[in-house]
């Protein structure tokens, strides 16, 4: 009865390990795809800031909203909700750039698409 007993303990002590390991793998994979994120819209950013002049506050918000947008989307539920938070967040976006930025962004489409057309997969 008792080697019953410590078989049974032991195998739920290893499943208990497996499984901890396993959100271990989740977690850092998430983490990695966050950094990545992070760093495609500080590139993102600095090529807007190429082709238009802005100043460090308008960088700094736009980024934040950037961010923003990126938590709204991945946070959804569903494909059609995630296309209108990210057409939402895209619309405060262009709203903070004035009309000559706006057209010298308009005038490198890879850039504007980049920036605002909800990514297909």
């Amino acid at each position: 009865m008792k080697k019953i007993i410590a078989i049974i303990a032991l195998s739920l002590a290893f499943s208990y390990n497996v499984k901890a390991q396993e959100t271990i793998k989740s977690a850092t994979v998430q983490t990695k795809e966050a950094t990545n994120s992070k760093s495609d819209t500080y590139k993102d950013i600095e090529e807007l800031n190429s082709q238009v002049q802005l100043n460090e506050d308008l960088k700094k918000d736009l980024t934040t909203i950037l961010f923003m947008r990126q938590e709204a989307v991945s946070n959804a539920q569903n494909e059609n909700e995630k296309k209108s938070l990210f057409d939402r967040y895209t619309t405060k976006f262009l709203g903070g750039l004035t009309t000559e930025q706006l057209v010298m962004l308009k005038k490198n489409k890879e850039l504007y698409a980049k920036l605002t057309q909800y990514p297909t997969k």
